[in-house]
């Protein structure tokens, strides 16, 4: 009975046996299989399984197709930015801080902003 109920998408740890010394039969994998075929019928589990109607099973399809068709990358990409930073802040003035501190508040106020360097 594995096969039939493996077709039908049954687990044989879920269908009640009813054959001699707990056997499952036949009639027990088509029996647990009506039961989950109907609409709003509670399964095992306490889930509801109820049809796709046209949109959602479209959307349902799509979304498979997508997942099963394209492949999963990840890109991941080191710039040395060293020469940037260094004339970023051989722009700076006495006046321009950089950036995160104010020049209202004590330089010794925050230990980020000591000396105006942050």
């Amino acid at each position: 009975m594995r096969r039939p109920a493996r077709d039908r998408g049954l687990r044989l740890a879920d269908i009640v046996p009813t054959g001699a010394d707990g056997l499952i039969t036949r009639a027990d994998v088509l029996r647990a299989a009506a039961a989950i075929a109907k609409p709003g019928t509670p399964s095992a589990q306490g889930e509801r399984r109820t049809p796709l109607n046209g949109f959602r099973k479209s959307v349902a399809a799509s979304l498979s197709r997508g997942r099963r068709e394209v492949p999963e990358a990840t890109v991941g990409v080191n710039v040395d930015a060293t020469a940037l930073w260094e004339m970023g802040e051989s722009r700076r003035t006495p006046t321009d801080p950089g950036p995160g501190c104010s020049l209202t508040s004590p330089a010794s106020s925050s230990p980020d902003c000591a000396g105006n360097r942050c």
